[in-house]
C-alpha cells in the first residue's frame, strides 16, 4: 500500500461503490491452479459450466484465467497431452471423471485413475487435488455463493496474507470494515492461521496508522510480571523497582495487539476490563490511575466460551474484547491458497542456498526438480499447524534437497503424510452398457519403459496405487517383475515383506490388533506376502 495515501480513502471508495449489494447466490465448481511450472499461473481459475456436454480438461482445452479478469488461456503445458480427460456434474451434486485414451497420468489421492471415477459434493467442497502428469497440478473446488465486493477488495492492505481464495477475501473484508473504527477487535483461529498478520493488517488501515503498535504475547510472560509489563512500574514499588513504562503507554495514539488472550491471569483480568472500558491504567506501586489512549486487537486460539463456563475468564472481558470479532479459516479451508503459500515460502529459502535457479522454466524437462506428486502431498494434506507449519516444512524440504536431482520430503514428514488415510476416496464407476464398457486398468497402463527411465515418485504412486503387489506395479510401470527388482536394488527405501524385521512385524502386530489390511498400509507391503510372514511368525490375524 502507498504510505503516502490514506488507508481510510480505500476503505471509503470501497463502500461507495454500488456493488456492495451485489451477490450472486449460486455455488459453482471451478478448477483452479495450485502448481505450475510457469509460477505466474498458480492461482489462475476455470469456472465449469456443465451441460448436455462434459467438460474437456487438456493442453489446450478450458481456459484459465487471473482473478479479476475475464479472458484466459489454456494449461499449455507440453507434459499434458492434448487428449482430453472429460468431466461432468452428477445429479447430487458431485462430478465425474472419465480418462479415456490420454497419454498424461491423472493421479488423486495417490491413485492413477483410469477408467470413470466419481466424486461425491462433499469431496468437492474439501477440495480434489489432482496431478496432471509430472508437471502441472490442479484444485477442483466449489466456490461458496460469493459476494461480489470481495472481488474488488486490495489485498495489498495485508501483503504478507498471500492468495485469492474466498475465505482470505472475507477476511480482508472484515479487515477494511472496521479498520477506521475504533472497536477493540478479536481474533479467533486456529494456532499458525496468521492472527498476528492480520493484527498488523487492522492497524495499517486505520486512522491509528501514524501511531505506534505493540505486541504482547501473554503466554510468554509469568503472571507476577505479566502486570507490571502492561501497565508498568513506579519506582520503588517493590525492591529494586525503576520507573518504566509498560505496553499500553508505549502504545499511546496506536495500537496494542494482545496475543494468547486467552492465558491472562484472573488476577490480572479486571485491571484490564477498567483499561478496555474507561481508557484507565494504574502501574505497580502507583496510587493513582492515569488515562492513555489505545486500541485494543486481542487474540486466541482458545475456547474462551469454555474458560467463561469454567470460571477462569470473565464475561464482561470477553463481551469488551469482541466489539467486533473476526474469525480466521484454518488453511485447510482455504486450500486454493497452498500453492501460492508454498512457492513463496520455497522462492525465500531457496533464495538462502543461493538454488533459486531450480525453480526456472525448462519447457523440455520430463524429469522436473520439482515434481507434481511432491507439490499434490502439499496441497492435500491438512496443516493442523497451518501458514506456520507450511514454512517450516518446506525449509526442511530444501535442506534435505540440496544438490540433489529433485525436491525430497524428509523421511519424518514423508511418513508422518504417507501414513495418514485419504481424505478422499474417488468410487470407481462401473459401466456394464455394451457400448460403454468398463474401462480396465491394463488397458491404459504404459508400456516398454526401462527401470532406469522411472523415477522415485512414480514408483511410490504405482506401488500405493498396486497395494504394493509386484506384479500389478510392474504392470503400471510398463515394465518387467524383474524390472521391479531392479527399482528396488536403486530405490533403498523401496522393501518387500522378507526384508522386514521380526521386531518390527510383532510391533506392528500388536499396535494393529492384528489386521492385516492395516498391518500391511502402515508396513507398505503387499497384503499376500505379509500373510505368509505372519503364518510363519506364529501370529493370528483378521482381514
Amino acid at each position: 500500500m502507498d504510505q503516502s495515501a490514506s488507508p481510510n480513502r480505500n476503505v471509503a471508495t470501497l463502500r461507495d461503490t454500488e456493488t456492495t449489494s451485489s451477490l450472486d447466490h449460486v455455488p459453482s465448481i471451478a478448477l483452479t491452479i495450485a502448481y505450475h511450472p510457469h509460477l505466474e499461473r498458480i492461482g489462475e481459475s476455470c469456472h465449469l459450466h456443465f451441460s448436455d456436454k462434459p467438460a474437456e480438461l487438456s493442453r489446450e482445452t478450458l481456459d484459465f484465467c487471473a482473478p479479476g479478469v475475464s479472458s484466459g488461456k489454456p494449461l499449455l503445458d507440453p507434459g499434458i497431452s492434448r487428449t482430453p480427460f472429460y468431466l461432468n456434474a452428477t445429479t447430487d451434486g458431485g462430478v465425474c471423471i472419465e480418462v479415456r485414451e490420454s497419454g498424461t497420468n491423472l493421479t488423486i489421492c495417490r491413485q492413477i485413475i483410469t477408467g470413470k471415477v466419481k466424486l461425491s459434493a462433499d469431496d468437492i467442497a474439501q477440495g480434489v487435488v489432482l496431478a496432471l502428469g509430472k508437471r502441472v497440478v490442479l484444485l477442483l473446488h466449489s466456490i461458496p455463493p460469493f459476494d461480489k465486493f470481495l472481488a474488488l477488495i486490495d489485498s495489498t492492505i495485508a501483503p504478507e496474507m498471500i492468495g485469492t481464495s474466498v475465505g482470505l477475501r472475507r477476511v480482508l473484508l472484515e479487515v477494511y470494515n472496521v479498520a477506521d473504527t475504533d472497536k477493540h477487535v478479536l481474533l479467533r483461529g486456529e494456532t499458525g492461521s496468521g492472527k498476528e498478520l492480520v493484527a498488523h493488517a487492522i492497524h495499517r488501515a486505520s486512522q491509528r496508522s501514524k501511531g505506534p503498535m505493540e505486541i504482547f504475547n501473554i503466554a510468554n510472560v509469568i503472571e507476577t510480571v505479566a502486570e507490571a509489563e502492561l501497565f508498568g512500574v513506579e519506582e520503588g514499588a517493590y525492591t529494586g523497582a525503576v520507573k518504566r513504562m509498560g505496553y499500553f503507554e508505549r502504545a499511546a495514539q496506536g495500537t496494542i495487539f494482545l496475543d494468547e488472550i486467552g492465558e491472562i491471569s484472573s488476577s490480572i483480568q479486571p485491571k484490564l476490563l477498567r483499561t478496555l472500558e474507561n481508557g484507565d491504567i494504574q502501574p505497580v506501586g502507583a496510587k493513582k490511575t492515569r488515562k492513555v489512549d489505545v486500541r485494543v486487537i486481542s487474540a486466541t486460539d482458545a475456547s474462551l466460551e469454555n474458560k467463561i463456563a469454567n470460571k477462569s475468564f470473565s464475561e464482561a472481558l470477553y463481551q469488551r474484547l469482541k466489539e467486533y470479532e473476526i474469525w480466521i479459516p484454518p488453511l485447510r479451508e482455504r486450500r486454493e491458497d497452498i500453492g501460492f503459500l508454498f512457492v513463496h515460502f520455497l522462492r525465500k529459502e531457496l533464495a538462502s542456498v543461493h538454488e533459486l535457479h531450480r525453480l526456472e522454466v525448462n519447457e523440455t524437462d520430463t524429469k522436473p526438480w520439482l515434481s507434481a506428486t511432491i507439490v499434490a502431498q502439499i496441497i492435500d494434506y491438512d496443516w493442523p499447524g497451518n501458514v506456520r507449519e507450511l514454512k517450516h516444512a518446506v525449509g526442511q524440504m530444501v535442506i534435505a534437497s540440496r544438490g540433489r536431482s529433485h525436491l525430497e520430503l524428509p523421511t519424518a514428514l514423508r511418513r508422518l503424510w504417507e501414513q495418514r488415510p485419504p481424505r478422499i476416496k474417488p468410487v470407481e464407476v462401473r459401466m456394464d452398457s455394451p457400448d460403454q464398457p468398463a474401462t480396465r486398468v491394463e488397458e491404459s497402463l504404459p508400456r516398454d519403459k526401462k527401470p532406469a527411465e522411472i523415477e522415485a515418485d512414480e514408483l511410490r504412486d504405482a506401488l500405493r496405487a498396486s497395494r504394493w503387489d509386484l506384479n500389478a506395479t510392474a504392470k503400471r510401470l510398463g515394465i518387467s517383475r524383474g524390472g521391479v527388482y531392479t527399482l528396488k536394488e536403486r530405490f533403498p527405501w523401496f522393501r518387500v515383506a522378507g526384508d522386514i524385521k521380526v521386531e518390527e512385524i510383532q510391533t506392528c502386530h500388536k499396535e494393529c490388533s492384528g489386521q492385516l489390511s492395516r498391518m500391511a498400509e502402515r508396513l507398505e507391503v503387499s497384503e499376500a506376502a505379509l500373510k505368509r510372514r505372519i503364518r510363519e511368525l506364529g501370529l493370528q490375524f483378521e482381514r
